[in-house]
């Protein structure tokens, strides 16, 4: 009897590794291991060779409020090259930043901006200020999460509508639902212990979604889908999302209207926004509406103008005189960069969000990422983008950037149609910022040139001071200004 049953054992054992090889090509099959790539880079190899290859743009001076012919700035070129394997070229790119920043975290941007000019004068972050610590980037996980999830069901039910009604989405209504499901979201995990949701406080949360908003919904409208076309339209959004900061009593929130009430491109939204600051500290919101009045851009010192008028904000008076005696936020100045005195101006510029993450995130296939913490896949040229309305999920773990390290914050995100787009949707997202751009002799004396006798912002600043004083001077100079108020 005990014979008989080692025997049946014995060959129930060998039925079975007969079996492993079936069953562990089938369940290959169904479940897709993450694609690995090993890259052995000798430490001999040149510089120039671990840097991604500059794009061949030349960008010619110009002075225009027009977003789509802002200068555009790449990292890299957005191509396939040699290697059609674009999962893999990436990886590799990836691989060669991971030994740049072998011995330093930022060694690949430090390497990157030492040889690029294009690159150089932008807003960079870099040591601590560029990386979150870990319990506030857990805490924006997150919220991108939630967000991601929430936006994902609403999606869903406004092709249900159009497919069973046949007509446009309410908008609105659809947007009402969805910051309804994110705040039950946000309840849920406030009473789920061990979440980061539960262990932080209320400020904390509402400053960790005011960012996670900035990058996910501050964007215009999405297309959904193109056949037929279905649009998640941005103003409905952002309307309920001025709602919601206006409940906030973080500094953040004041600070995110300011924003939105000089950046935003509604004038609804805009309007929103300014009404919701009338009842917020101004000290809190002050240095952001008077900020874009020195703005580039001359439609966001406009848009400055009409917040601090309707704002009734007497108390930056003396600011905005003083703002009639400096030059246009455009003009070419002196200025020491790398230990020279060059001729520099300030401009807006513009980055494809999508084309550009290893310009802005380190990787985050290395040691010491935070489990948690919300990666995103670089995207790929010959690939549509994972999630044109946040962070998305790839495939290699090799192509992954890391979201608690941001070296440049924009000032402002719009999608923008772009020609020849496929594979990719026709509208992508650009991020706005300013650059410091240096100037040869002949190219300052023609911006200067192309610079009118009065500057927009001036004429701004002197709207804004005849709408708060409901008075104005002979001239709109400074001197006369303070003639007029007896001020010294």
């Amino acid at each position: 009897m005990f014979s008989r049953q080692l025997v049946m054992r014995a060959l129930a054992i060998a039925t079975l590794f007969l079996l492993l090889p079936e069953w562990s090509a089938a369940a290959s099959k169904r479940v897709a291991l993450p694609r690995r790539y090993n890259f052995e880079i000798d430490p001999k190899t040149p510089l120039a060779e671990l840097l991604p290859t500059p794009p061949n743009i030349a960008h010619a001076l110009q002075l225009t409020d027009k977003l789509d012919q802002l200068p555009e700035l790449r990292v890299a070129e957005f191509g396939l090259g040699e290697d059609k394997n674009s999962e893999k070229a990436m990886a590799h790119v990836i691989a060669k930043i991971n030994h740049l920043n072998k011995d330093n975290p930022d060694g690949f941007m430090a390497a990157l901006l030492k040889s690029r000019a294009d690159l150089r004068g932008l807003p960079f972050r870099m040591g601590k200020e560029c990386r979150t610590d870990e319990s506030r980037a857990l805490l924006l996980s997150e919220m991108v999460r939630s967000i991601h999830s929430v936006a994902e069901r609403t999606n869903l039910e406004m092709f249900e509508f159009q497919a069973n009604k046949k007509k446009e989405p309410d908008q609105t209504q659809f947007a009402k639902t969805f910051f309804k499901r994110l705040e039950v979201i946000l309840k849920e995990s406030k009473r789920t212990a061990d979440t980061p949701v539960y262990k932080a406080s209320e400020a904390a949360v509402n400053r960790a979604l005011i960012a996670a908003f900035a990058q996910m919904l501050i964007p215009g409208d999405l297309v959904l889908d193109e056949s037929p076309k279905l649009v998640l339209r941005g103003e409905p959004r952002r309307l309920e999302m001025v709602a919601l900061y206006a409940k906030m009593k973080e500094a953040d929130a004041s600070r995110a209207l300011a924003q939105l009430a000089i950046f935003a491109p509604e004038d609804a939204v805009r309007t929103a926004s300014i009404d919701s600051l009338k009842n917020r500290p101004a000290n809190e919101y002050t240095a952001t509406l008077l900020q874009g009045f020195r703005y580039p851009l001359p439609i966001v010192a406009q848009r400055a103008s009409e917040a601090v008028a309707k704002l009734g904000m007497k108390a930056v008076i003396p600011d905005l005189i003083q703002m009639l005696d400096q030059p246009d936020p455009r003009t070419p100045a002196k200025q020491m960069i790398d230990g020279k005195e060059v001729l520099a101006m300030r401009e807006v510029v513009r980055v494809n969000h999508h084309r550009n993450c290893i310009l802005c995130h380190s990787p985050a296939n290395v040691r010491g990422v935070p489990a948690g913490l919300v990666t995103a896949p670089v995207t790929l040229p010959d690939r549509p983008p994972q999630s044109l309305g946040g962070y998305g999920f790839g495939s290699s773990p090799d192509i992954f950037v890391r979201t608690d390290t941001n070296y440049l914050r924009q000032d402002f995100s719009l999608l923008m149609k772009v020609d020849n787009a496929k594979p990719w949707p026709e509208m992508q997202r650009f991020d706005f910022l300013v650059r410091t751009r240096v100037l040869t002799t002949e190219e300052a004396a023609k911006v200067t040139a192309m610079l009118g006798k009065t500057p927009p912002q001036h004429a701004a600043a002197h709207e804004t001071l005849r709408a708060l004083m409901g008075q104005q001077p002979e001239a709109a100079t400074a001197a006369a200004w303070r003639k007029l108020l007896e001020m010294p």
